[in-house]
């Protein structure tokens, strides 16, 4: 299989995966939408597992992506497998890009509070909400100090 269908089939099953508007997880819960849902995200949850294990590098780089808009989506979902596999392609990934992508991910599944501002945006690409997650991971992790350090001077 080419790597144009490859992706195809994964944009294709993101969209098949994707939940009508009625099956919230803010139903309430004696509403049978509710465990459709549930039920929904675990079989998505595998999908998704299976597209951070495929050779394609296209695929595995949009199902991290797509891995974290579903934390978002289902914050209360525990989706251990997911972030197994992420965990797994951070540390041994096959190229710098899926292990950083990955890491970002794994960081949004870890502390997804750090993220609310990022969660509630829609991005046209995944390079962007991937530099997002990193541009917010760079602030709460390493600070962010407006003030020159003592002894710096401006001209030289």
């Amino acid at each position: 299989m080419n790597s144009n269908r490859m992706l195809f089939a994964a944009v294709l099953m993101t969209a098949v995966a994707i939940p009508a508007p009625g099956q919230s997880a803010g139903s309430p819960a004696g509403n049978p939408s509710v465990r459709y849902t549930e039920t929904r995200v675990r079989s998505v949850e595998a999908n998704y597992k299976a597209c951070l294990a495929c050779a394609n590098e296209g695929v595995v780089e949009s199902a991290i992506a797509q891995c974290v808009k579903m934390k978002w989506a289902f914050p209360s979902a525990s989706l251990e497998d997911l972030r197994g596999s992420l965990g797994t392609l951070a540390t041994g990934g096959k190229t710098a890009a899926i292990r950083y992508k990955a890491c970002l991910a794994g960081l949004v599944f870890d502390s997804p509070s750090m993220f609310t501002g990022e969660s509630g945006q829609d991005y046209a690409m995944d390079e962007d909400l991937i530099t997002a997650i990193g541009a917010r991971a760079q602030k709460a992790l390493l600070g962010h100090n407006g003030d020159r350090p003592r002894g710096f001077s401006q001209s030289r």
